[in-house]
């Protein structure tokens, strides 16, 4: 019916008909073009609150708006997006660099942050303008899937050998664990605690020595290569046995000795930290939830899944445990062990940075400046030096390499021979260990 009125109509009405058909066809597809914020979310594969947010905080991030008269709606041309990200797409080049950063996640994941922190302070960075292509853009996206990673791979601990225990590195260079020796516990309130560069911590909680790090240490080294969401169970007398206590054999345990692995245990589940280790950081208690049978002495407890975080590669240090059960009964040698145990090649300390480190109170009581250095000279003499002796003696009995050194200006200097795996890591970043004497 259509076509027979076209037909009818004098040759130059049918022209001004077409012409008239053509315009509203244009304009109808003018109209389709301009894509909205839903659009633009389902073509650039971005949340609609990240657009939104990028067009004020960051529309480089974004392609050309299309701003009408008298309207705030964001707007964009489809021309204008097929253009924006043409000029993206990565050239063979870049490809090669996403795959050469792809193969060195490890050692970039640590440098994003202050990369980022960098090209923000500078704003106009050439990096920061080469858009999702450049180097800084692709360190964001690779830091926040190394995070994505670590918190998919579940919470199964890594294995390691019986004759060691797994420590996260933030927790055996800081003072958390302290060299306080017996004396009277303080409680913290987020108190922040002496730790190396690197590593922050915030505890709540009593105070903790090196018998509680055993106790912790015997925990962890139960829960190895299994699953933190299923609970672990053992036994009091199996458990002081494991840990070293009750003499040689373990023959000597007595009710005092279960009463005190009760009273760690739960100063360990009181224990709230927040440890910054890297580019992750766990809140949360060391110890989730414990349910002991008095009858039998069976201890049921759980550890937070999300502490697998602190056990992620070149995060933890495998502390070699007969060494450390020889040093038992003395708190800074067992302190010095496990800090020198997470360095392939230990480098020179202050006298005064070991004391703060390792959380000695000697000398906190000091009003002058005077009395504070006379007390750690003392300290430094009367333990510090027999602590390195017996560190030394212990590594010889065991077949280890283990020599220290205190300058007459205080610098400490250990050599040591470094672990199987820590070689490997020494090789990886193209430092070969020294040859060490013995």
């Amino acid at each position: 019916m259509f076509s027979s009125q076209l037909e009818s109509v004098q040759p130059r009405r049918l022209i001004r008909l077409r012409r008239s058909l053509t315009g509203r066809v244009r304009r109808r597809l003018a109209m389709q073009t301009l894509l909205s914020v839903e659009q633009l979310s389902a073509c650039l594969h971005k949340s609609v609150a990240s657009i939104r947010s990028d067009v004020t905080r960051n529309p480089q991030a974004l392609p050309p708006i299309c701003r009408l008269p008298g309207t705030k709606r964001l707007l964009w041309r489809t021309e204008d997006v097929e253009c924006w990200l043409a000029k993206h797409v990565l050239s063979p080049l870049q490809r090669r660099l996403c795959h050469w950063i792809r193969q060195n996640v490890a050692v970039l994941g640590k440098l994003s942050r202050p990369l980022q922190r960098l090209a923000l302070h500078r704003q106009q960075a050439p990096l920061r303008r080469a858009g999702p292509g450049g180097i800084v853009m692709m360190l964001e996206g690779l830091s926040k899937r190394i995070t994505e990673r670590a918190l998919a791979a579940g919470s199964r601990m890594p294995p390691w050998p019986e004759t060691v225990r797994g420590v996260p590195n933030g927790v055996l260079r800081s003072a958390l664990f302290g060299a306080i020796g017996r004396c009277k516990r303080a409680r913290l309130d987020r108190e922040l605690i002496a730790s190396v560069e690197g590593v922050v911590i915030w505890y709540s909680g009593m105070q903790l020595d090196q018998t509680d790090l055993d106790v912790w240490e015997g925990i962890l080294h139960l829960s190895r290569n299994a699953d933190l969401v299923q609970p672990i169970q053992f036994g009091a007398r199996q458990f002081l046995r494991l840990i070293g206590r009750g003499g040689p054999n373990g023959d000597s345990l007595g009710k005092g000795d279960r009463k005190w692995l009760k009273s760690v245990v739960t100063r360990l589940a009181g224990a709230n930290v927040e440890l910054q280790q890297g580019p992750y950081t766990y809140i949360g208690s060391l110890i989730n939830e414990v349910l002991l049978d008095d009858t039998n002495g069976q201890y049921m407890l759980t550890l937070n899944p999300r502490m697998r975080v602190l056990f992620s590669r070149d995060a933890y240090t495998g502390v070699d445990w007969t060494i450390r059960r020889s040093l038992q009964g003395y708190p800074l040698a067992q302190w010095l062990h496990g800090y020198y145990s997470t360095h392939a090649r230990p480098y020179p300390l202050n006298v005064d940075t070991l004391h703060s480190l390792c959380g000695s109170k000697t000398g906190a009581s000091a009003k002058t400046e005077m009395a504070k250095e006379r007390a750690l000279r003392c300290w430094r003499t009367a333990t510090l030096e027999p602590a390195l002796q017996l560190l030394e003696k212990a590594h010889n009995d065991c077949g280890q390499y283990f020599r220290s050194k205190i300058s007459p200006g205080g610098l400490v200097t250990v050599e040591r021979t470094p672990t199987i795996a820590q070689k490997k890591h020494l090789q990886k970043r193209g430092q070969y260990p020294l040859m060490f004497r013995g």
